[in-house]
Parts: structure tokens; sequence; C-alpha cells
């Protein structure tokens, strides 16, 4: 007899802008600071941080130089992100 498990679906999830934000406050850094250091323009890190912009590979590898956070984290933070959204839409949506 095959003992059947149940996963959990939550209903929320916090956004990469949030824990980049996040991020970049405990490192004691102001967003124009990150920027600066991250080599990208002041707006396209807002625009991260709101969720306007996915966060790309390339800017992950920024944040794991920058920041000290792997950058299979952020990778894997957009990923799920992504997926989330995904099953959102569809399940109101299909």
């Amino acid at each position: 007899m095959a003992i059947k498990m149940y996963e959990v679906q939550p209903d929320y999830m916090t956004t990469p802008g949030e824990i980049l934000r996040d991020t970049i406050r405990s490192k004691n850094l102001t967003q124009k600071q990150a920027a600066e250091n991250l080599g990208t323009s002041v707006k396209n890190l807002s625009n991260i941080i709101n969720n306007q912009v996915s966060i790309t590979p390339e800017m992950a590898l920024k944040f794991e130089y920058v920041l000290e956070t792997p950058a299979s984290f952020w990778n894997n933070l957009a990923k799920n992100y992504q997926e989330y959204k995904l099953k959102v839409h569809y399940k109101w949506n299909i």
C-alpha cells in the first residue's frame, strides 16, 4: 500500500524584488550605490525591485559578486516566481 503525500500550495509568494530590496538593505547600501556596484542604472535596478523586469542570468551573476548571494539563488527565485505567476494565471483563466 502506497502512502499518498499531499503537497501544500501557497497562495502567496514573496517576490524576487522584495528579497532583492531586503538584501540590498541588509548590506547597508542605497539603491544608487547598489546600482553603481552592479554596473546598471538606478532605473533598471528599481524596475527589478518593483518586479517590472525579471532577473536575468547575467544580473544574477552580478548579484552574486556584489551582494554575495549565489547566482543560482537568484536564478531559481526568478524561475519559481515566473512559474507561480503562470499557475495563478491559469488557475483563474482556464
